[in-house]
């Protein structure tokens, strides 16, 4: 049995038909370039302002966020958030 096919038909995957991404990152702001299996993609619920516009886009209320892989090995976190994260309502998230 295939792993995949069987997620698909008890409902687990779901296709969706745009991009996660309206401006995909290349590299973290420390210029580590994320590819290769160098960064982690997830999924953040929120309720800050630019997360409740693309709800309102039908992209779900919350972020795609990235982790930078390199940046962790390093010591710091770095995370890209799609859409851009309010920081002025970090206590929202």
């Amino acid at each position: 049995m295939n792993p995949s096919v069987d997620s698909l038909s008890r409902g687990y995957l779901r296709a969706v038909s745009v991009s996660l991404f309206d401006h995909k990152p290349s590299a973290c702001p420390f210029g580590h370039q994320l590819s290769g299996g160098r960064y982690q993609v997830g999924w953040t619920p929120c309720i800050c302002q630019p997360a409740k516009e693309a709800a309102g886009r039908r992209r779900g209320m919350g972020h795609v966020v990235v982790y930078c892989r390199a940046c962790e090995d390093e010591g710091r976190r770095t995370v890209f958030y799609e859409p851009t994260h309010d920081t002025s309502q970090w206590h929202v998230r």
